[in-house]
């Protein structure tokens, strides 16, 4: 294949070199160039990514250790009530529940605010309305 020029251009073969050079050059520029924008692109999706999942887990962790201390406060209080009666001991410890679960509460509406998949989000309303349930802790059977 043979580049033809119009007759006025005449290129010496250093010329059509240095052409074909700076055109190459170009292009590994342009190809640098897009792949680091791809490149950055990336980083700062799967940094968002880490990000929303690292807190939905440590929403989640704060909600486990919130019911435990509520579930606690209820052995407790089972337990203390022979010992102070029934109002004693639950003037004692009807706070702590109220308390983990008005906690794990918050906790999944938080998760329910970031959380982007659907299954997700129904288990944490899930989660609020078996919270719910201790709202009135306690009372005499």
């Amino acid at each position: 294949m043979h580049l033809r020029l119009p007759s006025s251009i005449r290129l010496s073969l250093r010329g059509v070199l240095a052409i074909g050079f700076v055109a190459l050059i170009g292009m590994m520029i342009a190809v640098s160039v897009i792949s680091l924008l791809g490149q950055q692109r990336s980083i700062r999706a799967i940094n968002g990514l880490l990000e929303v999942d690292g807190r939905i887990a440590e929403l989640s962790l704060r909600s486990n250790a919130a019911l435990l201390k509520a579930r606690r406060a209820e052995r407790d209080f089972l337990l203390a009530q022979g010992e102070f009666g029934f109002e004693e001991a639950r003037s004692r410890y009807v706070t702590f529940v109220r308390v983990g679960a008005a906690d794990i509460r918050q906790h999944m509406a938080e998760i329910r605010a970031l959380a982007r998949d659907p299954a997700l989000v129904e288990q944490a309303r899930g989660s609020n309305k078996r919270s719910r349930n201790t709202k009135r802790p306690f009372s005499p059977s």
